[in-house]
């Protein structure tokens, strides 16, 4: 949320309309950019819950455009980020939009690269990261090509730490593993932008640190893969 409202707010835009699903996820999302909007400055002009599943969100983008929001932004897992990209279609509005990190979803799903056409989302993957590139290379050696997205570079990242936390365990048991990965500190991440490392321990365990460790992407015009828009702000 912080890093979509920067992004909005970098625009110099100063209005947001934002979707959220009715799930304890997209509740915690709008807590969280309702607090970084107020940092930013913006003001959210329209805020709506839909469900998970809803596949017609025309009355919600009708709701939207009557307060003519600068910008929308969506927090979910992804379905009604598509259904809003043809309800926009059809109201031929066209307003830039910010998603979270079920952007992602576009590199799993083959229909959702084309889907999420127009959405700017929360990333993984940043081409400037030597330790990813480094990964890339080693994976199109030996399997012919590239895959060019976050979902290699944190499976790597995942296995690595594992494979370190397993290694560090006293016993191999659920409690030593624990304590293993706890001892996991400052390893240089495929994942992320350059410099991002993974550090574990008793009381943290979102195992990735760094200013760019999630970035803004969109979907290239021929939807067959995407770019990187922007980093954290420095």
């Amino acid at each position: 949320g912080y890093l979509i409202a920067e992004a909005i707010a970098d625009r110099g835009l100063h209005t947001v309309g934002v979707v959220f699903e009715r799930a304890a996820t997209g509740y915690e999302y709008l807590e969280f950019f309702t607090d970084a909007c107020r940092r930013e400055g913006l003001e959210i002009v329209h805020s709506e819950g839909v469900g998970q599943a809803d596949r017609d969100i025309t009355s919600t983008v009708a709701s939207l455009m009557a307060r003519k929001p600068d910008a929308l932004a969506y927090f979910g897992f992804g379905l009604p980020g598509i259904e809003m990209n043809s309800a926009l279609a059809a109201a031929g509005w066209n307003p830039p939009r910010f998603m979270c990190a079920a952007f992602i979803n576009c590199y799993v799903v083959p229909q959702w690269m084309r889907g999420l056409q127009g959405w700017i989302g929360v990333d993984q993957y940043d081409e400037q990261n030597p330790v990813g590139q480094a990964l890339q290379e080693r994976f199109e050696a030996r399997f012919g090509y590239r895959q060019e997205n976050c979902v290699p570079t944190l499976a790597f990242d995942c296995g690595a730490a594992l494979a370190r936390g397993i290694g560090h365990a006293q016993t191999i048991t659920p409690l030593g593993v624990l304590r293993g990965l706890e001892k996991v500190k400052a390893l240089p991440a495929a994942t992320g932008g350059a410099g991002t490392r993974i550090s574990l321990g008793q009381w943290n365990r979102r195992a990735w640190h760094g200013v760019d460790y999630l970035v803004l992407r969109e979907i290239n015009e021929d939807a067959t893969a995407t770019r990187l828009v922007t980093r954290f702000r420095r």
